[in-house]
């Protein structure tokens, strides 16, 4: 791209596009991403009694899903599927 001669929007936009490209991909063992989805809160309270009882169910057309439960979202047992049910705690102060 000529950037003497296109708009500076242009450049943003290659820049972009540059920085997707650079997303690492790193495999993990099952151990690891046991220990990285429990630092997230997936599935964090499964288990517990009545904790599973309230469930969200995200369309087939969604490409979000949480790592555990997939589409069938238990919010009250799973930092995760809080989040992805939109249930976002309010900011602090």
């Amino acid at each position: 791209m000529n950037r003497s001669t296109s708009p500076p929007h242009a450049w943003r936009c290659e820049v972009a596009a540059e920085e997707v490209a650079r997303i690492p991909v790193v495999e993990l063992d099952p151990l690891q991403m046991v220990e990285l989805l429990a630092a997230y809160g997936v599935g964090d309270m499964v288990g517990v009694e009545e904790a599973e009882d309230r469930v969200v169910t995200l369309s087939e057309s969604s490409d979000v899903v949480c790592p555990m439960h997939e589409r069938r979202l238990v919010p009250d047992a799973c930092r995760s599927c809080r989040f992805l049910a939109g249930e976002v705690p309010a900011p602090l102060g």
